[in-house]
């Protein structure tokens, strides 16, 4: 997220280590770029999302469907 809005991710996600980018760069191109360069490897996720599912199963795993 961009260095200005850094305090309001703060007051939402304490105790977590949050990585800002320069507020100069812009588009997610950009951004995915700067976070290749200053981060390495790394897994993205958008800030709303509320759950992340597996939508496929192992040969021999059980299914289970949620609701």
């Amino acid at each position: 997220m961009e260095e200005s809005q850094e305090d309001l991710y703060w007051i939402c996600n304490s105790g977590i280590e949050i990585i800002t980018h320069p507020d100069s760069i812009i588009g997610l191109a950009r951004k995915r770029d700067w976070i290749i360069k200053n981060v390495g490897r790394c897994f993205m996720l958008d800030a709303d999302i509320d759950h992340l599912t597996r939508i496929y199963s192992e040969r021999g795993e059980e299914t289970h469907v949620n609701p």
